[in-house]
Protein backbone atom coordinates (compact mmCIF):
# COMPACT_ATOMS: atom_id res chain seq x y z
CA UNK A 1 0.00 0.00 0.00
CA UNK A 2 1.28 3.46 -0.91
CA UNK A 3 -0.20 6.88 -0.19
CA UNK A 4 0.63 10.38 -1.37
CA UNK A 5 0.25 13.27 1.10
CA UNK A 6 1.19 16.93 1.32
CA UNK A 7 3.32 18.22 4.17
CA UNK A 8 3.91 21.88 4.95
CA UNK A 9 6.23 22.32 1.94
CA UNK A 10 6.57 18.98 0.18
CA UNK A 11 4.72 16.23 -1.61
CA UNK A 12 5.45 12.97 0.23
CA UNK A 13 4.99 9.32 -0.65
CA UNK A 14 4.79 6.65 2.04
CA UNK A 15 4.68 2.93 1.34
CA UNK A 16 4.41 -0.26 3.38
CA UNK A 17 7.07 -2.89 2.83
CA UNK A 18 9.82 -2.85 0.19
CA UNK A 19 7.88 -1.98 -2.97
CA UNK A 20 9.34 0.78 -5.11
CA UNK A 21 7.35 4.01 -5.53
CA UNK A 22 4.68 3.91 -8.20
CA UNK A 23 4.97 7.61 -9.10
CA UNK A 24 7.64 9.69 -10.86
CA UNK A 25 10.61 11.68 -9.59
CA UNK A 26 10.97 11.05 -5.87
CA UNK A 27 13.92 10.71 -3.53
CA UNK A 28 14.07 8.35 -0.54
CA UNK A 29 14.44 9.94 2.89
CA UNK A 30 16.47 7.98 5.43
CA UNK A 31 17.81 10.62 7.79
CA UNK A 32 15.84 10.41 11.04
CA UNK A 33 16.02 14.15 11.65
CA UNK A 34 14.59 14.91 8.19
CA UNK A 35 11.84 12.35 8.73
CA UNK A 36 10.90 14.02 12.02
CA UNK A 37 10.78 17.43 10.31
CA UNK A 38 8.64 16.18 7.43
CA UNK A 39 6.23 14.34 9.74
CA UNK A 40 6.48 16.58 12.77
CA UNK A 41 3.62 18.20 14.73
CA UNK A 42 1.79 20.74 12.61
CA UNK A 43 3.40 19.57 9.36
CA UNK A 44 0.32 17.70 8.09
CA UNK A 45 -3.26 18.82 7.49
CA UNK A 46 -6.21 16.79 8.77
CA UNK A 47 -6.72 15.15 5.38
CA UNK A 48 -3.11 13.95 5.29
CA UNK A 49 -3.32 12.71 8.88
CA UNK A 50 -6.36 10.59 8.01
CA UNK A 51 -4.45 8.98 5.15
CA UNK A 52 -1.42 8.35 7.40
CA UNK A 53 -3.73 6.72 9.95
CA UNK A 54 -5.10 4.48 7.19
CA UNK A 55 -1.55 3.47 6.24
CA UNK A 56 -0.72 2.82 9.91
CA UNK A 57 -3.65 0.39 10.15
CA UNK A 58 -2.06 -1.53 7.28
CA UNK A 59 1.09 -1.96 9.38
CA UNK A 60 -0.73 -2.57 12.68
CA UNK A 61 -4.38 -3.68 12.23
CA UNK A 62 -4.82 -3.44 16.01
CA UNK A 63 -3.93 0.26 16.08
CA UNK A 64 -6.04 2.17 18.61
CA UNK A 65 -8.20 4.69 16.69
CA UNK A 66 -8.10 6.94 19.75
CA UNK A 67 -4.34 7.37 19.45
CA UNK A 68 -3.49 11.08 19.36
CA UNK A 69 -2.10 12.49 16.11
CA UNK A 70 1.31 13.33 17.59
CA UNK A 71 1.65 9.82 19.04
CA UNK A 72 0.59 8.36 15.69
CA UNK A 73 3.29 10.33 13.86
CA UNK A 74 5.94 9.26 16.41
CA UNK A 75 4.98 5.66 15.76
CA UNK A 76 5.18 6.16 11.96
CA UNK A 77 8.62 7.78 12.33
CA UNK A 78 9.77 4.74 14.31
CA UNK A 79 8.36 2.38 11.67
CA UNK A 80 10.29 4.30 8.99
CA UNK A 81 13.44 3.95 11.11
CA UNK A 82 12.74 0.20 11.44
CA UNK A 83 12.14 -0.20 7.71
CA UNK A 84 8.48 -1.19 8.02
CA UNK A 85 7.44 1.98 6.17
CA UNK A 86 9.44 3.76 3.47
CA UNK A 87 9.32 7.50 2.84
CA UNK A 88 10.06 9.41 -0.36
CA UNK A 89 9.88 13.13 -1.08
CA UNK A 90 9.17 14.70 -4.45
CA UNK A 91 11.99 17.19 -3.86
CA UNK A 92 14.83 17.08 -1.33
CA UNK A 93 14.18 18.76 2.03
CA UNK A 94 15.81 22.18 2.20
CA UNK A 95 18.59 22.17 4.83
CA UNK A 96 19.74 25.19 6.81
CA UNK A 97 23.24 25.03 5.29
CA UNK A 98 21.73 25.09 1.83
CA UNK A 99 19.51 28.07 2.58
CA UNK A 100 22.49 30.27 3.41
CA UNK A 101 23.92 29.58 -0.04
CA UNK A 102 20.74 30.39 -1.95
CA UNK A 103 20.12 34.02 -2.89
CA UNK A 104 16.48 33.37 -3.74
CA UNK A 105 14.88 30.21 -2.39
CA UNK A 106 11.77 30.64 -4.55
CA UNK A 107 13.83 30.51 -7.73
CA UNK A 108 15.06 27.03 -6.85
CA UNK A 109 11.74 25.59 -5.63
CA UNK A 110 9.96 23.65 -8.41
CA UNK A 111 6.17 23.81 -8.54
CA UNK A 112 4.56 20.93 -6.70
CA UNK A 113 1.92 18.88 -8.43
CA UNK A 114 -1.63 19.20 -7.14
CA UNK A 115 -2.47 16.81 -4.26
CA UNK A 116 -4.43 13.77 -5.25
CA UNK A 117 -8.15 14.10 -4.44
CA UNK A 118 -9.18 12.14 -1.39
CA UNK A 119 -11.20 9.12 -2.51
CA UNK A 120 -13.85 7.54 -0.37
CA UNK A 121 -16.56 4.90 -0.41
CA UNK A 122 -20.26 4.76 0.38
CA UNK A 123 -22.77 1.95 0.62
CA UNK A 124 -26.55 1.84 0.82
CA UNK A 125 -28.38 -1.24 2.04
CA UNK A 126 -32.12 -1.92 1.92
CA UNK A 127 -33.24 -4.27 4.72
CA UNK A 128 -36.63 -5.43 5.93
CA UNK A 129 -37.43 -3.72 9.21
CA UNK A 130 -38.56 -6.94 10.89
CA UNK A 131 -36.02 -9.73 10.55
CA UNK A 132 -33.37 -7.81 8.60
CA UNK A 133 -33.83 -9.69 5.31
CA UNK A 134 -32.11 -7.91 2.40
CA UNK A 135 -34.20 -6.53 -0.44
CA UNK A 136 -32.56 -7.01 -3.85
CA UNK A 137 -33.51 -5.34 -7.11
CA UNK A 138 -34.29 -1.86 -5.74
CA UNK A 139 -33.21 0.87 -8.16
CA UNK A 140 -31.49 3.86 -6.51
CA UNK A 141 -30.46 7.06 -8.26
CA UNK A 142 -27.44 8.41 -6.36
CA UNK A 143 -25.99 11.91 -6.74
CA UNK A 144 -22.30 11.81 -5.77
CA UNK A 145 -20.36 14.61 -4.02
CA UNK A 146 -19.01 15.86 -7.39
CA UNK A 147 -22.56 16.24 -8.76
CA UNK A 148 -22.47 13.20 -11.05
CA UNK A 149 -25.43 10.82 -10.93
CA UNK A 150 -25.31 7.03 -11.05
CA UNK A 151 -28.23 4.60 -11.13
CA UNK A 152 -27.67 1.31 -9.32
CA UNK A 153 -29.74 -1.71 -8.26
CA UNK A 154 -29.30 -3.43 -4.90
CA UNK A 155 -27.65 -6.85 -5.10
CA UNK A 156 -28.67 -10.11 -3.39
CA UNK A 157 -27.51 -8.66 -0.07
CA UNK A 158 -29.62 -5.52 -0.59
CA UNK A 159 -26.43 -3.50 -1.16
CA UNK A 160 -25.26 -0.78 -3.49
CA UNK A 161 -21.53 -0.35 -2.83
CA UNK A 162 -19.74 2.57 -4.53
CA UNK A 163 -15.95 2.78 -4.32
CA UNK A 164 -13.30 5.31 -5.36
CA UNK A 165 -15.69 8.25 -5.22
CA UNK A 166 -15.01 11.81 -3.99
CA UNK A 167 -15.33 12.45 -0.28
CA UNK A 168 -18.41 14.40 0.83
CA UNK A 169 -22.16 13.86 0.90
CA UNK A 170 -24.56 12.06 -1.42
CA UNK A 171 -28.28 12.24 -2.07
CA UNK A 172 -30.47 9.27 -2.97
CA UNK A 173 -33.76 9.04 -4.83
CA UNK A 174 -35.97 6.14 -5.88
CA UNK A 175 -38.94 6.46 -8.23
CA UNK A 176 -42.02 4.25 -8.27
CA UNK A 177 -41.75 3.86 -12.06
CA UNK A 178 -45.25 2.42 -12.46
CA UNK A 179 -44.78 -0.36 -9.91
CA UNK A 180 -47.79 -1.37 -7.82
CA UNK A 181 -47.96 -2.26 -4.12
CA UNK A 182 -46.86 -5.84 -4.64
CA UNK A 183 -43.72 -4.68 -6.45
CA UNK A 184 -42.76 -2.09 -3.83
CA UNK A 185 -41.35 -1.72 -0.36
CA UNK A 186 -42.18 1.21 1.92
CA UNK A 187 -39.46 3.22 3.67
CA UNK A 188 -39.93 3.17 7.47
CA UNK A 189 -36.71 4.73 8.75
CA UNK A 190 -32.92 4.69 8.82
CA UNK A 191 -30.96 1.89 10.47
CA UNK A 192 -27.46 1.88 11.94
CA UNK A 193 -24.33 2.50 9.89
CA UNK A 194 -20.70 1.38 9.92
CA UNK A 195 -18.30 4.22 10.80
CA UNK A 196 -14.78 4.29 9.43
CA UNK A 197 -13.09 3.11 12.62
CA UNK A 198 -14.53 -0.40 12.25
CA UNK A 199 -13.62 -0.83 8.60
CA UNK A 200 -10.88 -3.18 7.48
CA UNK A 201 -7.63 -1.38 6.70
CA UNK A 202 -7.86 -2.21 2.99
CA UNK A 203 -11.54 -1.34 2.76
CA UNK A 204 -14.77 -2.94 3.84
CA UNK A 205 -15.03 -6.68 3.51
CA UNK A 206 -18.30 -8.50 3.03
CA UNK A 207 -17.49 -10.58 6.14
CA UNK A 208 -17.65 -7.42 8.27
CA UNK A 209 -21.02 -6.49 6.84
CA UNK A 210 -22.34 -10.03 7.32
CA UNK A 211 -21.19 -10.08 10.93
CA UNK A 212 -23.09 -6.90 11.69
CA UNK A 213 -26.40 -7.90 10.14
CA UNK A 214 -27.53 -11.44 9.22
CA UNK A 215 -28.71 -11.67 5.64
CA UNK A 216 -31.01 -14.13 3.92
CA UNK A 217 -32.55 -14.76 0.58
CA UNK A 218 -35.95 -13.66 -0.64
CA UNK A 219 -37.99 -15.64 -3.12
CA UNK A 220 -37.77 -14.17 -6.62
CA UNK A 221 -41.46 -13.27 -6.64
CA UNK A 222 -40.97 -11.26 -3.42
CA UNK A 223 -38.09 -9.17 -4.71
CA UNK A 224 -38.93 -5.49 -4.87
CA UNK A 225 -37.99 -2.99 -7.54
CA UNK A 226 -39.43 0.22 -6.10
CA UNK A 227 -38.64 1.98 -2.83
CA UNK A 228 -41.33 4.49 -1.91
CA UNK A 229 -42.68 6.63 0.87
CA UNK A 230 -46.39 6.18 1.49
CA UNK A 231 -48.96 8.59 2.90
CA UNK A 232 -52.21 6.96 4.02
CA UNK A 233 -54.97 9.41 3.11
CA UNK A 234 -58.27 9.16 5.04
CA UNK A 235 -61.00 10.04 2.57
CA UNK A 236 -63.62 12.62 3.50
CA UNK A 237 -66.83 13.92 2.01
CA UNK A 238 -65.99 16.12 -0.96
CA UNK A 239 -62.73 14.35 -1.77
CA UNK A 240 -62.06 13.07 -5.28
CA UNK A 241 -59.17 11.07 -6.65
CA UNK A 242 -58.15 14.22 -8.52
CA UNK A 243 -58.14 16.39 -5.38
CA UNK A 244 -56.21 13.76 -3.39
CA UNK A 245 -53.61 13.46 -6.15
CA UNK A 246 -53.23 17.24 -6.44
CA UNK A 247 -52.83 17.64 -2.67
CA UNK A 248 -49.86 15.26 -2.67
CA UNK A 249 -48.26 16.30 -5.96
CA UNK A 250 -48.91 13.02 -7.80
CA UNK A 251 -51.29 11.92 -10.56
CA UNK A 252 -54.50 9.91 -10.35
CA UNK A 253 -52.77 7.16 -12.34
CA UNK A 254 -49.98 7.09 -9.73
CA UNK A 255 -52.58 6.37 -7.04
CA UNK A 256 -54.65 3.80 -8.93
CA UNK A 257 -51.62 1.95 -10.35
CA UNK A 258 -49.97 1.72 -6.94
CA UNK A 259 -53.09 0.66 -5.03
CA UNK A 260 -54.77 -1.61 -7.55
CA UNK A 261 -52.37 -2.12 -10.44
CA UNK A 262 -54.73 -0.60 -12.99
CA UNK A 263 -56.02 2.64 -14.48
CA UNK A 264 -59.13 1.03 -15.96
CA UNK A 265 -62.16 3.04 -14.72
CA UNK A 266 -64.36 -0.01 -14.16
CA UNK A 267 -61.66 -1.82 -12.19
CA UNK A 268 -60.96 1.32 -10.14
CA UNK A 269 -64.67 1.70 -9.27
CA UNK A 270 -64.80 -1.93 -8.13
CA UNK A 271 -61.70 -1.42 -5.95
CA UNK A 272 -63.11 1.77 -4.42
CA UNK A 273 -66.17 -0.19 -3.40
CA UNK A 274 -64.51 -3.37 -2.14
CA UNK A 275 -61.27 -2.00 -0.63
CA UNK A 276 -61.95 1.63 0.32
CA UNK A 277 -65.57 1.09 1.35
CA UNK A 278 -67.18 3.71 -0.88
CA UNK A 279 -70.98 3.32 -0.79
CA UNK A 280 -72.42 6.74 -1.56
CA UNK A 281 -73.47 7.44 -5.14
CA UNK A 282 -73.98 10.78 -6.85
CA UNK A 283 -77.75 11.16 -7.28
CA UNK A 284 -77.36 12.62 -10.77
CA UNK A 285 -74.60 10.50 -12.31
CA UNK A 286 -74.66 7.38 -10.16
CA UNK A 287 -70.85 7.58 -9.71
CA UNK A 288 -69.31 6.53 -6.39
CA UNK A 289 -68.30 9.40 -4.13
CA UNK A 290 -66.10 9.55 -1.05
CA UNK A 291 -67.78 10.00 2.31
CA UNK A 292 -66.76 10.60 5.92
CA UNK A 293 -68.50 7.28 6.69
CA UNK A 294 -66.42 5.14 4.30
CA UNK A 295 -64.66 2.27 6.07
CA UNK A 296 -61.77 1.64 6.11
CA UNK A 297 -61.68 4.77 3.96
CA UNK A 298 -57.91 4.68 3.40
CA UNK A 299 -56.10 5.31 0.12
CA UNK A 300 -52.32 4.87 -0.02
CA UNK A 301 -50.56 7.72 -1.82
CA UNK A 302 -47.09 6.74 -3.15
CA UNK A 303 -44.34 9.37 -3.06
CA UNK A 304 -40.77 9.13 -4.38
CA UNK A 305 -38.17 8.18 -1.78
CA UNK A 306 -35.63 10.96 -1.30
CA UNK A 307 -32.86 11.64 1.21
CA UNK A 308 -29.85 13.93 1.20
CA UNK A 309 -26.70 14.65 3.20
CA UNK A 310 -25.65 10.98 3.30
CA UNK A 311 -21.95 11.21 4.15
CA UNK A 312 -19.35 9.03 2.47
CA UNK A 313 -17.13 6.58 4.36
CA UNK A 314 -20.38 5.16 5.75
CA UNK A 315 -22.86 2.35 5.17
CA UNK A 316 -26.41 3.73 5.27
CA UNK A 317 -29.32 1.44 6.10
CA UNK A 318 -32.80 1.99 4.68
CA UNK A 319 -35.32 0.01 6.71
CA UNK A 320 -38.46 -0.99 4.79
CA UNK A 321 -41.59 -3.07 5.09
CA UNK A 322 -43.93 -4.69 2.62
CA UNK A 323 -47.20 -2.80 2.07
CA UNK A 324 -49.92 -4.12 4.36
CA UNK A 325 -52.62 -6.30 2.77
CA UNK A 326 -55.70 -4.35 1.87
CA UNK A 327 -58.92 -5.43 3.64
CA UNK A 328 -61.77 -6.20 1.31
CA UNK A 329 -65.17 -4.78 2.18
CA UNK A 330 -68.35 -5.96 0.55
CA UNK A 331 -71.42 -3.75 0.38
CA UNK A 332 -74.80 -4.29 -1.16
CA UNK A 333 -75.46 -1.37 -3.48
Amino acid sequence: MQITIRSAQHQLLLGVGHAEPICGDVLPVHDEHEVRVLLGPGALEDLALRRVRQLAREVDPGLDDRLADDQLLKRVVQWIHDGRIRLWVEQPPVRATTLSALPDEEAFEPLLSQPEPELSRVAFQVLERHGGAPVPGVTLSITLPDGSVTEQRTDDDGLVDLRDIPEGTCSVRSERNGKHRGQSVVFTGFGYFVPSNVRAAAGWSRSIIDALQPVGQLAIEEQASALVRVVEHRVATGDTLESIAEAHGVTVDDITEFNWGTTDPAAVRAALSSEVGCHVRNPDTGALEFSDDDEPGIIAVPLPFECSERVTDTRHIFQVQRPRPRPRWVFSL
